[in-house]
């Protein structure tokens, strides 16, 4: 994984040879950018230019609530009053408003510009919460559920992982397995992706391009 803040020039990659380094990864990352900054600067937000923050409509910001998807996470959105927290990865951090739609994150990252930004309740579209820092991520909305649905039962199990086509770098004929589950109320696999059905033999994974057929 790379990081970096190229007006201060610092950076870094970070390599590791254990699957179970993509569970901590992002949260590494933010830490040792933000050491290496105040290391250089004095203080992490040494160079933070302020934006105008407004205050934003309650009922507005209400609408904005729930469960979105980035990169097979979960990152819930809930407001308190006038006030509007990101709770991903065990933080919880506070939105500032720059308009009704658009916020920044109350973190030292504000530094290279990450910003929140909601198109929702457009009756044509998908609600989607768009994460801009250098690049952006975009986010959609994930149902909240308390139960799974009964027709999403016949998902849940383990299934071989095939190779669509022959491969010049293996000849084998599973490339492993994956277990479907549901928690927290997500439809989720063992390897990082969430899911959606959109048929009664077929998923899509969420935040990403693929429809994935049922039993196959």
């Amino acid at each position: 994984m790379m990081a970096f803040i190229p007006d201060e020039n610092i950076g870094f990659i970070v390599f590791s040879n254990s699957n179970v380094f993509d569970q901590v990864k992002v949260e590494l990352t933010l830490e040792t950018l933000g050491n290496m900054l105040e290391a250089k600067t004095g203080s992490p937000s040494a160079a933070k230019i302020e934006p105008e923050i407004i205050e934003p409509d309650a009922e507005t910001i209400i609408a904005y609530e729930g469960k979105y998807v980035i990169n097979g996470e979960i990152i819930e959105i809930r407001a308190k009053g006038k006030k509007l927290y990101a709770e991903y990865q065990g933080h919880k951090l506070e939105l500032e408003a720059v308009d009704d739609h658009r916020f920044i994150f109350d973190h030292w990252l504000s530094e290279v510009s990450i910003n929140a930004e909601f198109h929702v309740g457009s009756p044509d579209e998908e609600d989607l919460l768009i994460i801009r820092m250098r690049e952006s991520f975009i986010c959609p909305r994930y149902e909240e559920l308390d139960e799974m649905p009964q027709e999403w039962e016949t998902f849940i199990g383990s299934y071989r992982i095939l190779p669509r086509r022959p491969s010049a770098y293996s000849d084998a004929e599973v490339l492993g397995e994956v277990e479907i589950m549901f928690e927290d109320g997500v439809l989720q696999t063992s390897n990082n992706l969430v899911l959606l059905p959109v048929a009664e033999d077929k998923v899509k994974i969420v935040g990403g391009v693929l429809t994935v057929k049922h039993g196959v």
